[in-house]
């Protein structure tokens, strides 16, 4: 890394096809023995503005752009809809910050059953994945977590059917993060966690009762021979693949009572996962405890502000579920290379699927407290089934989710029929576009720069595509069952409060829909913007700020130079004209000197 670091040139990771064509040229110049002064070469237009500054500095020159997204957050079952004129709505989460100044969101009470807040399962996943390059797929890695997140949103999202024909209320409702620039020093848990202090969709922090994280969960460490397993290609030789492997674990917090705690919610997972094929374990006691996670933002916060006299129990359970125990399985984990060498294994990942959401759905409905052994006998509960079509549907929902959102665009020369297929899908698939007009065609996993606040942080027009379909995807699957306004037609905005607009494209209206879902700021909370200008407020300024320089426009060019021969007639042909053109105007002002000499006399 020390010579990437001091590396005064700039690194770029090609694609497959720029690679080829990088290759074919390079192999050009090597056959004609142009080792001095090759004839295919690239210019570069990488304005490195901000290299040798700081952030701050960077920043208040104008130089550099923060690096920031948003997140997505959304509740199960949604709050109800109320009609626009009421003055008693939820918080929708919307700050003085985040709506540049102009004014604060709705407040409002929050949720409550029998005059005491409603306890809240908060599930969280990261929705963008990080590397030295912006290309990293992250398959088996961040993402892996993100298509088995939403997975379970589509299984939970029968609501009504689990809760049975008694239509019981949820002891404990649901609530799901995405989060963007995790990688970054946690820019979408710290943004989360912020935001719940203030309330946000009827959430507050203080309801947290579980907290899980849905971390690396691909369960393929090596790409399988048969490709149908599998969404990346590549010519290098495949690696062998492990034995098949159904243990995914559990990491806790490893303090006295909060340990205790959290092994409640293994419970819970062991109960979720009876029949699924998953086998949910205890990570290695010589593990530290939690890995690097999102949950760590919130363990933070707990720490703080909620421990006990004894200095450890945090009152609620927490835990971060991963396919690996004492060690990352995956070498290439966090990577650009992360995705092609590395599959997924869609069918142990179906089961993950049902055993979590399983386990959700009996955590939402039980009573049993931190310590207790859960329970929903007696609560005439409809738990989503494990069959074989109910596994066939979750592992196509993913198959789908990663031909959308993990591959890339076009496919390549050599692929079979059915792996260029899955390559030429991308944000095009129908997936997305049943929901979204997608901006391009290749997904960006890259958390990106934020290069002025919007009024409106829940305006969609700034929002890159996955935040986007994210976003839409929950609407859509957790949205309340039955009819919607008077009007359910819409563009951009709906009616009455609670609902919002869902499947809205170009040229094509939406849908209003009773669905409890956000977006959320991930961004330093050092930093603030008025009159279009970056400031940092360092008494804020607890962990790194990231920043990248203000490119305006970033490309590489490649193109033949002239030979030789050439270029040295050109400047030949050009001395000549040169000499020429010099002869013939000394030549006229000759002979106009002498004409006018003669006039004169």
């Amino acid at each position: 890394s020390d010579s990437l670091r001091h590396s005064s040139i700039p690194l770029v990771m090609l694609s497959h096809s720029a690679t080829q064509l990088a290759r074919s040229r390079a192999a050009h110049n090597m056959r004609e023995g142009n080792h001095s002064w090759p004839r295919q070469a690239v210019q570069f237009d990488f304005a490195m503005t901000a290299q040798e500054e700081s952030s701050t500095e960077c920043l208040l020159q104008g130089t550099c752009l923060p690096l920031g997204a948003y997140s997505v957050f959304a509740t199960l079952p949604p709050l109800p809809t109320l009609p626009s004129s009421s003055s008693n709505l939820p918080s929708l989460g919307v700050s003085e910050r985040e709506s540049g100044g102009r004014g604060k969101g709705v407040q409002g009470g929050g949720v409550k059953r029998g005059g005491g807040r409603q306890p809240v399962v908060l599930v969280l996943a990261k929705m963008d994945a990080g590397s030295l390059f912006h290309g990293s797929l992250g398959h088996s890695g961040d993402l892996s977590g993100l298509l088995v997140g939403l997975a379970v949103v589509d299984v939970l999202s029968k609501w009504a059917a689990i809760a049975g024909p008694q239509k019981r209320t949820p002891h404990r409702r649901l609530a799901f993060g995405f989060l963007a620039g995790e990688d970054w020093g946690y820019l979408g848990s710290r943004g989360l966690l912020e935001k719940l202090k203030e309330e946000v969709l009827g959430v507050h922090l203080e309801d947290i009762d579980v907290i899980l994280e849905l971390g690396a969960l691909g369960l393929a460490h090596t790409k399988p021979s048969n490709s149908s397993q599998n969404i990346s290609t590549s010519t290098e030789p495949r690696l062998h693949p492990p034995s098949p492997s159904t243990s995914v674990f559990l990491h806790v917090e490893r303090s006295l009572q909060s340990h205790a705690d959290s092994l409640s919610l293994l419970r819970s997972l062991r109960t979720g996962a009876e029949i699924t094929g998953i086998e949910f374990r205890s990570a290695s006691n010589s593990t530290p405890g939690v890995p690097p996670s999102s949950l760590t933002s919130f363990l933070k916060h707990f720490k703080k502000n909620r421990t006990g006299k004894n200095g450890a129990s945090l009152g609620f359970r927490s835990g971060v579920l991963a396919e690996y125990d004492e060690q990352f399985v995956n070498p290439y984990v966090g990577s650009a290379l992360d995705g092609v060498h590395v599959g997924l294994d869609f069918n142990r990942m179906a089961g993950l699927v049902l055993a979590t959401a399983r386990a959700l759905a009996g955590l939402a409905f039980s009573r049993a407290l931190a310590g207790e052994e859960p329970s929903t006998e007696g609560l005439d509960l409809q738990l989503p089934e494990v069959t074989n079509k109910s596994l066939s549907d979750a592992r196509l929902l993913l198959v789908d989710l990663a031909k959308c959102m993990l591959t890339e665009a076009g496919g390549r020369e050599g692929e079979d029929e059915e792996e260029g297929e899955l390559r030429r899908r991308g944000m095009r698939c129908p997936l997305v576009t049943s929901l979204m007009t997608p901006s391009a065609q290749k997904a960006s996993h890259y958390t990106g720069v934020m290069k002025k606040l919007a009024e409106d942080v829940q305006d969609p027009r700034d929002k890159k595509d996955v935040a986007r379909f994210i976003w839409n995807f929950l609407a859509n699957r957790t949205a309340a069952t039955g009819e919607s306004g008077d009007e359910k037609l819409c563009q951009g905005k709906c009616k009455r409060a609670g609902e919002v607009c869902v499947g809205e494209r170009a040229g094509e209206s939406g849908t209003c829909l009773n669905a409890t879902v956000i977006y959320t700021l991930a961004l330093s909370p050092s930093l603030s913007y008025s009159y279009g200008q970056w400031s940092v407020n360092s008494s804020l300024l607890e962990d790194p700020l990231y920043t990248e320089s203000f490119w305006n426009v970033i490309g590489a060019t490649s193109f033949l130079m002239e030979s030789d021969s050439r270029e040295l007639g050109v400047f030949v042909a050009g001395a000549v004209i040169t000499l020429v053109s010099g002869l013939i105007a000394y030549g006229a002002s000759f002979m106009y000197s002498i004409r006018v000499g003669q006039r004169q006399t």
